[in-house]
């Protein structure tokens, strides 16, 4: 009973979300529509020809200072593991992925070792931590820099997860430190936020 009119709804209505939410949207049903036709459940793909959204305007969102200042008092609130993991993205502007996954072993001294398996271009990497970030953070976290497992963990045996529940928690806080809503922002716009901020200072 699905026709190519009921697949151009939800799909137009998840990219009135986002063009990106539009775009899976149609991808997965395209994928579910074809395995339907393949084993003989439908007659025809309902997909075939919808078209879907192109992609959005790239993303430009950084935080202010004032911004960074209520994030901060946010993730204090919010507390170990996430508040102090979401504090290293902005410091350190590292992807969320890499971050969350760091275990005792890669670091040695102020120098993190990334391994090429959680890298975005696949090749390991070799980073210094800014004091701030080794200092006021990791080595603040449960059982200091030189102790085994993942250095964000909630039972010291797997790393965090569940970033978007963790992340809403976050923007309730930020809105009532702010005493309003604080303008959408996504975890990766604080590796944004670092970047602008070191090019304004010339580096």
């Amino acid at each position: 009973d699905v026709t190519a009119s009921d697949i151009r709804d939800v799909v137009e209505q998840a990219g009135r979300v986002s063009p990106g939410r539009g775009r899976r949207r149609g991808v997965y049903l395209g994928i579910l529509f074809g395995w339907l036709l393949e084993k003989g459940l439908v007659v025809a793909n309902p997909v075939a020809g919808v078209k879907k959204p192109g992609p959005g305007p790239g993303r430009e969102r950084t935080l202010s200072d004032t911004e960074i200042r209520i994030f901060w008092q946010a993730c204090v609130q919010l507390g170990k593991p996430y508040g102090e993991l979401f504090k290293f993205l902005l410091i350190f502007g590292a992807r969320l992925r890499e971050a969350a996954q760091m275990t005792r072993s890669e670091l040695v001294g102020s120098v993190w070792t990334v391994p090429g398996s959680r890298t975005k271009n696949g090749k390991a990497l070799e980073l210094v931590l800014p004091p701030l970030a080794m200092m006021a953070i990791i080595e603040g976290l449960a059982g200091g820099v030189g102790a085994g497992g993942f250095v964000f963990s909630v039972d010291g045996k797997n790393a965090v997860s569940g970033f978007s529940t963790a992340k809403a928690k976050l923007d309730d806080l930020m809105a009532e430190i702010a005493g309003h809503e604080v303008p959408e922002f996504r975890l990766h716009d604080l590796r944004r936020t670092m970047a602008s901020r070191l090019a304004a200072l010339g580096v």
